[in-house]
């Protein structure tokens, strides 16, 4: 996960935990108050009960011929109440529908206060015992107790209202700070891509000079600088060995070519004795040898990454092709090439030096007469033998620099060819795979991406 994603992730949980807080308790607070409101209001209305002995007409103004009571007697306007029997019935008072229910609270004399609904309206609703000691018409009628009311849906919707503002501008409050923390988190990491990409390009072929403009004096510009002294470093180290490989080059095949020369000089004097020939027949192929070897130390010492050809748009099939009849004729085996119409902007030098290394080690490995055959598919070159195949504990291992397996130790070679191969894909943007043939022998290749 990106830095900058994480950020605005973790952040976006904090503010989302710190502005739920503040709103669950700011609406909370706010409803309370709304409500305590209304209970204390309905209270305030049932308190010309606390000194009431008894109840006539006149405190119900002839609720006998008239079940409303008066406003002025029980509260506000548009508020009413009920008067109920010992079953919950109504006796006197406005009926609405508002369900009584004698508790074990109410007949201790405990005010009980609900919320009720009826007809898509919201009650709050206050109901209360009449004293023992109260007489009168109502109470030789059976009355009971008291039902107040007043009418809270406006109340209840703007509490409803408040939750759904305090929840939009909780929400917009986290995309704000996720935002935020995004937008933050993205220059906080700006300078740590730039020193990624600037580490990714020392590790492509060619050595290319590497550097981060540092413009801040804080922990990440220090970074910086160490790694532009890094790559500072790097690059002189490696045009010093670049140049070492060089002089090495010249004053190594200097000699070596003067010393074939002078061998090839004695081989061919026909007064030579046979055991003089070929002693020096052997040293030749020891020159030879030796002259590949030091051709192949220097193209891994110099990075086979920085080709001296231009690149050009090839079929592969057509270099492999190439490759195989000089290999073929050398070798003396039949090589057979079965190919795509697969096309990349290749070095086709470095391919053919690929292919020739990997038909080098099918001939080397191959039955004496062969055959070998190269397979050509997709942007992917495969050579194919009949040979004994890889041991399986040195498939791993096979492109490894100056690596040779235990059983073929006993034929020439120095371990360098496959190590080639793997650069040259590399450079091209391919890969390299090992695998012994299920009927036997080996398939080795190599791929170029196909933009290469």
């Amino acid at each position: 996960m990106k830095l900058s994603v994480r950020l605005a992730f973790v952040f976006g949980i904090f503010g989302l935990l710190i502005v739920a807080g503040i709103a669950t308790s700011a609406w909370w607070l706010a409803a309370r108050e709304i409500r305590e409101a209304t209970d204390d209001s309905l209270r305030a209305r049932s308190s010309i009960l606390d000194n009431l002995t008894t109840i006539d007409a006149g405190v119900l103004a002839e609720f006998g011929r008239s079940p409303v009571i008066p406003p002025d007697v029980f509260g506000i306007e548009g508020s009413g109440g009920q008067i109920f029997d010992a079953a919950g019935d109504h006796l006197a008072g406005e009926v609405i529908g508002l369900p009584v229910a004698i508790t074990d609270e109410l007949r201790a004399g405990e005010p009980v206060l609900t919320t009720e609904s009826v007809d898509d309206r919201t009650y709050r609703v206050y109901t209360v015992r009449f004293p023992d000691e109260l007489t009168g018409p109502l109470s030789d009628a059976g009355a009971y107790g008291v039902q107040l009311y007043t009418d809270v849906t406006t109340e209840e919707e703007a509490i409803a209202a408040l939750a759904l503002w305090l929840t939009g501008l909780g929400a917009g409050g986290v995309a704000l700070v996720g935002g935020s923390s995004w937008i933050v988190g993205r220059r906080l990491a700006a300078p740590i891509r730039d020193l990624t990409d600037a580490a990714e390009g020392l590790t492509e072929p060619g050595a290319p000079s590497a550097r981060i403009e540092v413009t801040r004096n804080d922990e990440v510009g220090q970074l910086a600088d160490t790694f532009n002294r890094m790559a500072a470093a790097l690059e002189i180290g490696r045009e010093q060995q670049q140049r070492l490989v060089a002089d090495a080059s010249h004053e190594l095949r200097t000699p070596l070519t003067s010393l074939r020369m002078r061998a090839d000089f004695l081989v061919s004097l026909n007064d030579l004795p046979d055991e003089h020939r070929a002693i020096i027949e052997g040293a030749v192929v020891d020159v030879e040898r030796l002259t590949a070897l030091v051709s192949d130390l220097i193209d891994l010492a110099t990075d086979a990454g920085t080709p001296d050809e231009e690149a050009d748009f090839r079929r592969l099939a057509t270099i492999a092709t190439e490759v195989a009849e000089r290999t073929e004729i050398a070798a003396g085996i039949p090589i057979t090439v079965d190919g795509d119409d697969s096309a990349a902007v290749v070095y086709p030098g470095m391919i053919r030096r690929a292919v020739q290394n990997l038909l080098d080690n099918a001939v080397k490995y191959g039955p004496p007469d062969g055959p070998v055959r190269i397979k050509v598919d997709r942007h992917q070159i495969t050579v194919i033998d009949d040979g004994f195949g890889i041991p399986p504990e040195d498939l791993a291992h096979v492109f490894d620099r100056f690596f040779r397996s235990p059983k073929a130790r006993s034929r020439p070679g120095n371990g360098i060819g496959l190590a080639i191969v793997k650069q040259v894909a590399d450079v091209h943007g391919g890969s390299v795979w090992a695998e012994n043939d299920p009927t036997g022998g080996a398939r080795v290749g190599f791929s170029v991406a196909p933009g290469s």
